[in-house]
């Protein structure tokens, strides 16, 4: 990987170097994620094999939240004229499309704390469908979502070219 080796031409060089565990990225000084950095000072700290078994794992961690995140975009551009759906027949069926389009996603980007949320609920008669989006506890819309989730797709493409 890329990050690796320039987190290891910065070690040789005696620089410090940050690794930001909440994006996989490796960094020689504070950049714009503010979030948990490891500080590594020297080449006897940490290893090449070191650096790839972390980059890994946190690669896998943030796959799996972008993936929450475009699951809860998808959900929400699919469901925008429920209002017009007719629910299901029984019972079961409400409440299987219930959970089939109800989603969370908790994610950390750029120092701030994202939540998105998609719920549907079904009566007998009517088909209610809503989002909840919020950015450090504060109510935001959908789009705010989708450019944090277009933000952290281009950072990870960087990331791995």
């Amino acid at each position: 990987m890329k990050g690796i080796r320039k987190a290891m031409a910065a070690l040789k060089a005696g620089k410090e170097v940050y690794i930001d565990c909440a994006n996989a990225a490796f960094e020689t000084e504070m950049g714009t994620w503010k979030q948990a950095y490891h500080k590594i000072s020297k080449v006897d700290d940490i290893t090449v094999k070191n650096l790839e078994a972390i980059a890994a794992e946190e690669i896998a961690v943030w796959k799996s939240e972008l993936a929450a995140i475009e699951e809860v975009i998808d959900t929400a551009e699919y469901c925008k004229g429920s209002y017009f759906w007719s629910p299901a027949g029984n019972a079961s069926s409400r409440r299987w499309q219930e959970e089939k389009y109800t989603h969370k996603a908790v994610w950390r980007e750029g120092g701030h704390d994202w939540t998105a949320e998609t719920h549907m609920s079904q009566s007998c008669r009517n088909v209610y469908f809503w989002t909840v989006c919020m950015k450090d506890g504060v109510k935001t819309n959908m789009r705010a979502v989708k450019n944090s989730y277009d933000r952290q797709r281009k950072a990870k493409n960087d990331l791995q070219s």
